[in-house]
């Protein structure tokens, strides 16, 4: 399931990813699935909404992931 998320955010396919996100939270009962909303809200450049769900670094091993122009995206804000 983190993978498919992975391949949906690198694709552009934010509600699809929505979804695989809160089918993680449901069905594995995993709380580290609020930092990937979290990411998905930064690529969707939703900023405001972002503190609520990166309350925790993320610690899990199953996905990585990076931030292509993060600095400069805060630098410019």
């Amino acid at each position: 399931m983190y993978l498919i998320v992975a391949a949906l955010l690198e694709e552009k396919r934010y509600n699809d990813a929505s979804l695989q996100i809160s089918l993680i939270k449901a069905i594995l009962n995993d709380n580290s699935a609020d930092f990937l909303t979290g990411v998905q809200l930064i690529q969707e450049l939703k900023l405001s909404s972002i503190s609520q769900y990166m309350k925790e670094p993320y610690t899990d091993d199953l996905i990585d992931f990076r931030l292509k122009n993060f600095d400069e995206l805060l630098e410019s804000l």
